[in-house]
């Protein structure tokens, strides 16, 4: 996940386990394991480009959220957590209804963007499917999901942990991106 571009938990661990021969599935890591992996090889790694990268990838979130406040938007994912593999992309959540009044938002700024669809899962049995916009800020590949606007009091489950999707404001990302300092 770290230098081969792949984002995907399941993917990884299915790619690996083909290369090394392993047949139990069981033996693996769970995606809890691999995040931990990812920070740690970025710390002992990555060194001063982690870091740097990292506030890009940072900044370009607080930049995208500042610019459309009216959406009460989130930063999630390895923005948030530090863990970015070789092609993450910047993820925030944004909260509209209509959805489309964020793609028109967006048009202003990403005439380019890919409009898409995130399937997100909030427990065991339910899964949704929102929205989504992929587009390019100086570099940097930002997605955004749309949610409705009542999906701001609970957090769909992270794909690492299981447990609710860390969210965070512009304002508490800066404070965390000050911590690198």
């Amino acid at each position: 996940m770290a230098h081969h571009g792949i984002n995907d938990y399941y993917l990884a661990k299915t790619k690996a386990a083909t290369t090394l021969g392993v047949v139990d599935k069981g033996a693996l890591p769970n995606n809890r394991e691999i995040e931990a992996a990812l920070q740690t090889a970025a710390r002992l790694f990555g060194g001063d480009e982690h870091r740097q990268r990292l506030a890009r990838m940072r900044d370009c979130a607080i930049a995208v959220m500042q610019t459309l406040p009216q959406f009460s938007p989130r930063a999630v994912g390895a923005v948030v957590s530090g863990a970015l593999g070789a092609t993450t992309a910047v993820e925030l959540h944004f909260f509209s209804e209509p959805p489309e009044m964020v793609a028109m938002a967006l048009l202003e700024s990403a005439p380019d963007m890919i409009v898409a669809e995130s399937r997100v899962r909030y427990t065991a049995e339910r899964t949704e499917i929102y929205p989504a916009y992929r587009f390019d800020v100086d570099g940097t590949e930002v997605d955004v999901t749309v949610f409705p606007i009542d999906a701001q009091r609970q957090a769909p489950l992270s794909p690492v942990t299981g447990k609710p999707m860390k969210r965070l404001t512009a304002k508490a990302l800066s404070e965390l991106e000050e911590e690198l300092d």
